[in-house]
C-alpha cells in the first residue's frame, strides 16, 4: 500500500533480514491514541497479534496529508507473549497509522487486528477504520457518532 500512494510513512520491517527481526506469531503490547476516531472505545494500553508484520516510521509528507500514529509499540517490553527476535528494532515504532489525504484516507495496520478472532482488543480498530475511512469525518472532528 505504501508504494501505491505517496504516503509519509516508511515500512521499516522491509530493511531487516530474518536473522535481525523475526516473529512466527506473538502477542505484543501496544499503546493507543484514544483521541483518534479509529480508537473509539479502545483502551490506551492493549495487546495485538504480530506475525512478521510491518512496523512504520513517520516521514515528512505533503501539506495535503495528515498522518497520525494511532497505535505504537512501547519503548520497552514490546513482547507480551510468544517469541520475537529483534524486539528493540520495533520498540517505539508505529503499529497503526492513519493518513488523511486530499481526497480520501488510508489506514495502515502493521499488526493483524482480525487474526483468528483472537484479537478482541484490536478488532474494533479495524471496524472503526472502515467506518472512519468511509465517513466525511477527519481526526479533528473527534470520535465517530453512531
Amino acid at each position: 500500500m505504501i508504494e501505491k500512494f505517496p504516503l509519509p510513512v516508511r515500512d521499516l520491517k522491509k530493511g531487516f533480514t530474518r536473522e535481525q527481526h523475526f516473529a512466527p506469531g506473538a502477542v505484543v503490547n501496544i499503546e493507543i491514541d484514544t483521541a483518534h476516531p479509529l480508537a473509539h472505545g479502545a483502551a490506551a494500553a492493549s495487546y495485538g497479534f504480530y506475525i512478521n508484520s510491518p512496523f512504520f516510521q513517520m516521514m515528512e509528507g505533503f501539506s495535503s496529508q495528515r498522518a497520525t500514529v494511532v497505535a505504537r509499540y512501547p519503548n520497552t517490553n514490546v513482547i507480551a507473549s510468544g517469541w520475537l527476535r529483534g524486539e528493540d528494532l520495533m520498540a517505539g515504532r508505529a503499529a497503526v497509522v492513519a493518513v488523511e489525504m486530499n481526497p480520501g484516507k488510508v489506514v495502515l495496520f502493521g499488526l493483524r487486528p482480525q487474526h483468528r478472532a483472537q484479537t478482541h482488543a484490536t478488532l474494533p480498530l479495524l471496524f472503526d477504520g472502515i467506518y472512519w475511512s468511509a465517513s466525511g469525518e477527519n481526526h479533528a472532528s473527534g470520535a465517530p457518532t453512531l
